[in-house]
């Protein structure tokens, strides 16, 4: 996982599922790891964990409308993520866990999830907001609000 050049094995079209934390790849290649990632046409579920991803979103938007598994854990996100989730149009499961900065001001946006994870979001303190996520995604299984403010 050291390199990703165009040569890589990332830009393979079939696969599907892609974990990254940091210390895997370094930070300053998450950009060419993002733009490796919407090659990958059947590429489903991306997890990435520890990275700084605000500089990033732009480009994660590019993947996120074929993701159906998101896991963003600790990645220093604040409620803009909730913008470049409106392209997320397959997304069944959310894991937005670790992120303090989160307020939750985009939960009522998200719609169709059976997962959520958004444990140790220390600034989701508006129940307002959870409740109308809870309405709509009737569809719900799981729900992680493990400490919580």
């Amino acid at each position: 996982m050291d390199s990703l050049n165009t040569s890589s094995r990332f830009l393979r079209p079939e696969v599907r599922r892609l974990e990254a934390r940091f210390g895997g790849i370094s930070s300053m290649r998450i950009s060419k790891l993002l733009i490796n990632c919407s090659y990958m046409e059947n590429l489903e579920h991306l997890h990435l964990e520890r990275f700084s991803l605000i500089p990033y979103l732009p480009l994660l938007s590019l993947v996120l409308p074929k993701i159906k598994t998101l896991k963003l854990i600790a990645c220093e996100l604040t409620d803009e993520i909730g913008v470049h989730l409106k392209n997320a149009y397959l997304l069944e499961s959310l894991s937005l866990a670790q992120n303090d900065c989160i307020e939750g001001s985009f939960l009522p946006d998200l719609k169709n999830l059976h997962e959520l994870d958004i444990s140790r979001c220390f600034q989701i303190n508006d129940i307002n907001y959870l409740s109308e996520f809870c309405i709509n995604n009737s569809n719900l299984k799981k729900l992680n609000l493990m400490e919580n403010s």
